[in-house]
């Protein structure tokens, strides 16, 4: 298992950082559909 908290389980995979903000990501703030952006950058993104 894993150390960090914000790591898969399984393949040991973790979060890293918004690609905008730099924002440190967690399973609470990450975007739904992208691994890379928290969900505040991503929102702003998708905002026309």
């Amino acid at each position: 298992m894993a150390g960090d908290e914000n790591a898969c389980a399984f393949c040991e995979d973790g979060l890293t950082k918004c690609e905008m903000c730099s924002e440190p990501l967690t399973p609470f703030n990450v975007a739904p559909d992208s691994d890379r952006m928290c969900d505040y950058c991503a929102h702003v993104l998708s905002e026309d």
